[in-house]
């Protein structure tokens, strides 16, 4: 008979451990940085060239100047599309105005020309030309500057101006030159040429060099029903509800994350949500209906209080006897040394008294087959012999003769 000596090959699965991934570094959002984020950018029509200026009409609907090549366009403020073209310059138009009333519309053209670098930089007129702070925080040339209003009508940021500088870079910086910091800053796709604010602080445009015009707008309570009028004209439907919002279900990562920025009202109660309770082993067995492991384990953990804890609750299960009788040779040596420390213990003694004898009688075979097990006995019986002659010696001072 042909024998195969041909060694079976040994398959090994290893645990696939998953990959990491980088931390992303988020910083906190602050209450001005969500303002100033909260303006909705909306790319309008491409212009022809660059947009080298951007202007707000003072007066209501703050109309925009927006002077790109040798053009000058008027946009809408409320709905962002074209109004009007003004083209009847011969050379590149900049720097268009409105007159104070709003009627008038003046554009300059190339006669001066200032470079400041990266830099943007903030001079005391009054005290002779004094540099009172220099800013360097665009990598590339900055091209435009403005000054907006944050418009809110109460709180620790209204009324407070800041300055908004636009650079090549890509990046719209806001400026606050009471306290000489960087509030915000925001990224745009392609180097950004001019910036404007509205004085009604509800509409921000910024021009990039490729002609697009990004115009942001801050929903307000006073201004939302004309925004949905003016667009419903536009189109030719009348007034435009806005769109209902989607609602969050379970499948959605913004789901489980509603609710974390509101802010207790005075008349809310708070209320501590109660802390996990952290189970031992020998509980977790004990749930799992495992009751020679959860005394194995106990015995293990060498604590007198559970170990006759878990004895006390095996006993009302009627599983004690049964998992004395499962034990293995060391695990019932755990227990004979349990019993031989602790069972002349008035504490524990009613308990394991009645236990060391019911151990002695159901594992007296395994007990007198080994020699470790024999010296526990021994033990035991040497502790119990010994206690016996302390309640002697007491019942003797208390005057009763044995």
């Amino acid at each position: 008979m042909a024998v195969d000596d041909r060694s079976e090959a040994i398959v090994k699965t290893f645990a696939v451990k998953p990959k990491l991934k980088p931390t992303t570094n988020k910083s906190t959002p602050t209450p001005e940085s969500k303002y100033w984020k909260s303006f909705k950018p909306k790319q309008t029509q491409t212009l022809v060239s660059s947009i080298t200026s951007l202007s707000f009409s003072p007066t209501a609907p703050h109309d925009i100047a927006a002077t790109h090549s040798a053009t000058v366009t008027i946009f809408s403020s409320q709905t962002l599309e074209p109004k009007s073209t003004i083209s009847s310059f011969k050379d590149t138009a900049t720097s268009a105005c409105f007159r104070s009333d709003g009627q008038l519309i003046a554009a300059g053209s190339y006669s001066v020309a200032t470079a400041g670098g990266n830099n943007v930089k903030i001079w005391d007129v009054i005290g002779g030309g004094k540099l009172l702070h220099s800013m360097e925080s665009h990598n590339k040339t900055v091209t435009s500057l403005c000054v907006g209003k944050i418009g809110k009508d109460s709180g620790e940021f209204s009324n407070q101006y800041r300055i908004l500088s636009v650079s090549l870079d890509g990046y719209t910086k806001v400026f606050d030159y009471s306290t000489l910091k960087i509030t915000s800053s925001i990224r745009y796709p392609s180097s950004l040429m001019s910036v404007a604010f509205s004085p009604d602080c509800t509409t921000r445009v910024i021009g990039t060099s490729n002609g697009i015009l990004y115009a942001g707008k801050r929903k307000t309570d006073e201004n939302l029903g004309s925004v949905k009028s003016e667009w419903g004209k536009y189109v030719g439907f009348g007034a435009i509800d806005e769109p209902e919002k989607r609602v969050l279900r379970p499948s959605y990562f913004r789901y489980f994350h509603r609710g974390q920025n509101e802010k207790p009202s005075k008349g809310d109660y708070l209320i501590m949500r109660p802390k996990k309770v952290k189970l031992a082993e020998h509980d977790k067995l004990l749930k799992k209906f495992h009751h020679k492991e959860a005394l194995v384990s106990a015995l293990r953990a060498k604590n007198p209080e559970n170990i006759v804890a878990v004895m006390e609750e095996l006993v009302s299960r009627k599983k004690l006897l049964m998992c004395v009788s499962n034990l293995g040779m060391e695990e019932l040596g755990l227990l004979l040394s349990f019993l031989q420390r602790y069972s002349t213990k008035p504490r524990y003694a009613g308990v394991l008294i009645a236990l060391a004898k019911k151990v002695v009688e159901n594992r007296a075979d395994d007990i007198s087959g080994s020699e470790e097990l024999k010296g526990h006995i021994r033990n035991l019986k040497r502790s119990i012999m010994e206690e016996i002659r302390i309640q002697q010696s007491l019942q003797e001072i208390q005057g009763f003769g044995v």
